[in-house]
């Protein structure tokens, strides 16, 4: 979350997180349950999505170093802020999705 963090710093855009988990398994649980959104590391997110019913959407920022994925239970029934928030890290284009 730090890097997270960072870079909506970076872009004067800071985030208010509300929670902040310790584990991938919580925030797949967090997701699944419609309470938001998580950026999960490929492997954690393969874990999950299936057997939980997210969709992963690719990020391809420089600054997801590693192959990262926003999950969302379903990217319609999210919040406008919360589906800002995805459109502003998944880019103006159409990444892979997945799920």
């Amino acid at each position: 979350s730090r890097l997270l963090l960072e870079e909506a710093r970076r872009a004067d855009k800071p985030l208010r997180l509300r929670v902040q988990v310790k584990s991938f398994d919580v925030v797949a649980r967090l997701v699944q349950a419609g309470l938001g959104i998580g950026v999960l590391p490929e492997d954690a997110a393969d874990a999950f999505a299936r057997p939980m019913g997210l969709r992963l959407i690719l990020l391809t920022d420089s600054w997801a170093s590693r192959r990262m994925y926003v999950g969302v239970k379903e990217y319609a029934s999210l919040s406008a802020s919360a589906r800002l928030l995805v459109d502003h890290l998944i880019g103006a284009g159409s990444p892979p999705t997945r799920g």
